[in-house]
């Protein structure tokens, strides 16, 4: 199939989930790494909408913090999909694998979401 690349545009700069070729067959090291790094997006971006929450009123401030829950909830998942594929083998690997696929695109909308609908 080639090369995948997810790739999302933060307020000051880029965010790549890595790239993952098919013959590496998304490598537990390689999924771990970008779970890992997905989670300090996800800080990151929390801190900046915190500092928006707090210039914000009414209901732009409702949204702002409704999507700062969303995004602690994904930071709850990508860490147990990150403990998930470090305690995975065999065949538990292959469904790991496919929920810490899905788990990092979940994360690639959000974050795309939040830096379209909160711009400054």
């Amino acid at each position: 199939m080639g090369l995948c690349r997810f790739i999302l545009v933060l307020g000051l700069g880029f965010f790549a989930v890595s790239s993952f070729s098919d013959s590496q067959l998304h490598t537990k090291e390689a999924i771990q790494k970008d779970l890992e790094e997905g989670i300090a997006k996800i800080k990151t971006e929390v801190k900046s909408l915190q500092s928006k929450a707090e210039k914000a009123t009414g209901k732009a401030k409702t949204e702002i913090t409704e999507k700062i829950s969303q995004l602690r909830e994904e930071e709850t998942e990508l860490t147990k999909q990150v403990q998930q594929v470090k305690e995975a083998s065999g065949k538990a690997w292959e469904d790991i694998k496919k929920g810490a696929m899905a788990a990092l695109e979940n994360l690639k909308k959000s974050m795309k979401d939040a830096k379209e609908r909160f711009k400054e």
